[in-house]
């Protein structure tokens, strides 16, 4: 069967399905299944592809029709410019993530004047995106501490790999335990968090993606409710927070903010799409 068959095949199928994307799909299923890139399969529409290969192809858009995300199913997402393995034990990386990487660099830049040294945590780390695409995107001169915490050993597991395929596993100190507990008695300048916070109704449009890492109780705002708690019991508190949120739970997170830290100033930041995504807290 040639790849221009079996492609239109696939198209069709996924189509039938009311799976969405499913050019994309069928692009980067094919070109993981046969190990060519996307734009082979457009200059070599002829090419004959073996058994093996049909086989495999057919596994996964098998797996797609029942609603898999793609991430999961070729082992990896693109996040930041970087490459980062995911299984269902982690959340898929968003675009709209990215934005906490971008306001984290651009705090590091603002402290690091006055500072030799600066301590950045990543709280809820899952596959250790975040934490890594700012060590990543350091100077390899910088002596900053990083560390990360999860409460899934699983979870640790993808992020460490993932460190260590980033080469940076050496510069970040992992934790397993909930929330901030782990780093209790450390002294961090620029805390980072995407925790859970849908409810679970919005939840029912993230299929296969775990619970634990997307769903989070009283109106999506529990986690975020325990981890100002802790905040507010630290020796040292943050000069800088950021959190990703839900579009429209800014106005209560504020209040949660400010009934634990009184004096912080809150800024709002939105995503691409215009809708409320990252809080600043300093």
């Amino acid at each position: 069967m040639t790849i221009q068959k079996i492609f239109d095949q696939s198209i069709q199928k996924l189509k039938s399905h009311q799976i969405s994307s499913v050019q994309l799909d069928a692009e980067v299923l094919l070109s993981f299944a046969i190990n060519k890139s996307k734009e082979h399969l457009y200059s070599h529409p002829e090419e004959k592809i073996n058994f093996k290969q049909w086989f495999k192809f057919k596994k996964l858009i098998n797996k797609r029709i029942k609603k898999w995300p793609v991430a999961y199913l070729i082992g990896y997402k693109e996040f930041y410019n970087l490459k980062f393995k995911v299984d269902p034990h982690v959340l898929i990386p968003r675009p709209e993530t990215e934005l906490l990487v971008d306001q984290a660099l651009q705090i590091y830049k603002q402290l690091i004047i006055s500072n030799q040294q600066l301590a950045i945590s990543d709280i809820g780390t899952g596959s250790g995106c975040i934490i890594i695409s700012i060590a990543k995107n350091l100077s390899s001169n910088s002596i900053s501490k990083f560390y990360a915490t999860d409460i899934s050993k699983s979870a640790l597991k993808i992020a460490k790999l993932n460190a260590q395929q980033h080469q940076v596993l050496n510069k970040i100190n992992f934790y397993q335990g909930n929330l901030l507990e782990p780093l209790k008695n450390k002294k961090i300048d620029l805390l980072i968090a995407n925790l859970p916070y849908l409810t679970q109704e919005e939840f029912k449009n993230v299929p296969r993606e775990p619970q634990s890492a997307l769903i989070s109780q009283n109106q999506g705002l529990q986690h975020y409710q325990q981890l100002f708690s802790q905040i507010k019991q630290l020796n040292y508190q943050p000069q800088y927070i950021l959190i990703e949120i839900g579009f429209n739970q800014a106005v209560n997170l504020k209040n949660i903010i400010l009934h634990h830290l009184p004096q912080a100033k809150i800024k709002v930041f939105q995503d691409l799409s215009g809708k409320n995504r990252i809080l600043q807290i300093s």
